[in-house]
C-alpha cells in the first residue's frame, strides 16, 4: 500500500540490490590489490567510501537509492513527510555505519529493528527521524528520474530541461 510504511523483507532486498551493483567495480579493485599490488587498495577504498556517499546523498536528495526506487520504497522525515536532503542523507548512512564499529552484533540489532518496531524504522531511521514508506515501483536506474526537476542538486540534475 502506498504511503504505508515498508517491510522489512522490501527494505532487505533493496539493500541487496544497491549492494550487487556496486560490489562489482569494488571486487575488481580489491581482486587487483589482492593479487597484483596493495597500491590497488587505494581506488577500492576511495570507491567504497565515494558510492556510500553517493547512495547516502541520493536518498537524501531524492528520497530512493536504484535498490528503493526497484522496490518501490521512499526515506522521507517523519516530521514533514518530504525527502531530508542530502546532509542529513549522510547523517543517515554515518548512524548505519558506525553501528558496525562497536562490534556487527549493533548493525544486525539496527537492520533488523523494523521486524519488531512498531513503525517499522531501523535505528538509525530513529536518529535523524526517518521513515521508510512504500510508493510505486520505478525501472532500475543509477540515478533518479527526477534529474532536471526543481529539488535536486545540480551536480545531479544537470542543466535544466526544457
Amino acid at each position: 500500500m502506498a504511503g504505508s510504511p515498508a517491510e522489512w523483507s522490501t527494505r532487505a532486498v533493496a539493500y541487496l540490490i544497491d549492494f550487487a551493483v556496486l560490489a562489482v567495480p569494488a571486487l575488481f579493485f580489491f581482486i587487483l590489490g589482492s593479487a597484483v599490488s596493495a597500491i590497488f587498495l587505494i581506488p577500492y577504498y576511495l570507491y567504497a567510501i565515494g558510492a556510500g556517499v553517493f547512495l547516502a546523498v541520493q536518498v537524501g536528495f531524492s528520497g530512493a537509492s536504484p535498490g528503493m526506487r526497484v522496490m518501490g520504497l521512499r526515506c522521507i522525515s517523519t516530521r514533514t513527510g518530504e525527502v531530508i536532503g542530502g546532509g542529513m542523507g549522510f547523517v543517515r548512512a554515518l548512524c548505519h555505519g558506525l553501528m558496525a564499529i562497536p562490534c556487527g552484533i549493533v548493525l544486525i540489532v539496527d537492520l533488523l529493528f523494523p521486524l519488531w518496531d512498531a513503525q517499522r524504522q531501523t535505528l538509525a531511521d530513529k536518529m535523524v527521524s526517518t521513515t521508510v514508506i512504500n510508493v510505486a515501483k520505478q525501472p532500475f536506474s543509477l540515478l533518479p528520474t527526477s534529474m532536471g526537476k526543481p529539488g535536486m542538486p545540480p551536480w545531479i540534475a544537470g542543466p535544466p530541461q526544457r
